[in-house]
């Protein structure tokens, strides 16, 4: 493979990893929000709960208590479905961590194949240099002794 189009390709894969970080990123952001709604709305359910057991010992109509009712289930409805999107962010998340680590592994693998090729044209280059200095010295040598006889 010659150098440009490793260089091409590594190029490609180091922007496809930063693409899939910023996807990760913004999948764990609205999942976090998710979560933090949830907790939310769990906290008001009990603080709501714990209102309406203080007034319940205080006596409470069959109207109250009806719409006390209605109000918890509405708030189990919202915690289930808070629960539900939490569970999809969650997956959404691992999708994305999935591909962000096969994109870095792509990058990785190219980067080394990059860095043993140039490790190669080094080693090529200080051979022809060491044979360039060798074929000086032994042609030195022989000018040399043509001059001494």
């Amino acid at each position: 493979m010659q150098d440009k189009t490793i260089a091409l390709l590594l190029q490609k894969a180091q922007e496809e990893e930063r693409k899939a970080q910023l996807l990760l990123n913004s999948a764990q952001q609205k999942l976090n929000a998710y979560q933090q709604q949830l907790v939310q709305i769990e906290q008001y359910q009990l603080e709501y709960s714990k209102q309406m057991i203080s007034k319940g010992q205080e006596g409470l109509s069959a109207t109250q208590m009806s719409y006390f009712n209605a109000f918890v289930s509405h708030l189990e409805q919202a915690l289930i479905q808070q629960h539900q999107a939490s569970e999809n962010f969650t997956k959404e998340v691992e999708k994305h961590r999935k591909h962000w680590l096969a994109c870095q592994k792509k990058t990785k693998t190219l980067q080394l194949l990059q860095d043993k090729r140039q490790a190669e044209q080094q080693k090529q280059a200080v051979r022809i240099e060491q044979k360039e200095q060798d074929e000086f010295a032994q042609h030195s040598h022989h000018s040399n002794q043509k001059k001494s006889c």
